[in-house]
């Protein structure tokens, strides 16, 4: 009996698998990781440069996002290494986390001025909850 022991080498790319697509959706992956590591850097190092209000609601607002954001860079980057190897099945499972991620902290916007909550534009729905 043959022991074999698994290995990280890429398998040949399945049926269906177009390189091409996979090697695009990398780079897409890999270039929305950079800006939004070029963001948070930018609004550490030069809030006055990105900030588009001096409202104290809004910069807690946005000191809210790092970790979320950070979470979704590591979506973005295992995507696109799942996509660099040809693992359909893990391409597909981090590329869909990074979608719903994505969607999910895009449709979230600041909240009215003067007003607590947040509200989900993309969704279509603006709930202003009472501040603390």
């Amino acid at each position: 009996m043959e022991n074999t022991v698994p290995t990280l080498a890429t398998s040949p790319a399945p049926a269906g698998w177009s390189h091409r697509r996979a090697l695009f959706a990398a780079t897409v992956c890999l270039i929305a990781a950079a800006v939004i590591v070029a963001y948070w850097a930018v609004w550490f190092t030069d809030r006055p440069l990105l900030a588009s209000s001096s409202a104290p609601a809004y910069t807690e607002f946005e000191n809210a996002f790092p970790l979320a954001d950070a979470w979704l860079t590591v979506a973005l980057l295992m995507a696109a290494a799942a996509c660099l190897r040809a693992r359909t099945a893990a391409a597909r499972l981090w590329l869909g986390i990074a979608v719903g991620s994505g969607v999910y902290l895009f449709s979230v916007t600041p909240p009215p001025a003067g007003a607590g909550g947040f509200s989900l534009t993309l969704a279509g729905v603006a709930t202003d909850q009472p501040g603390p």
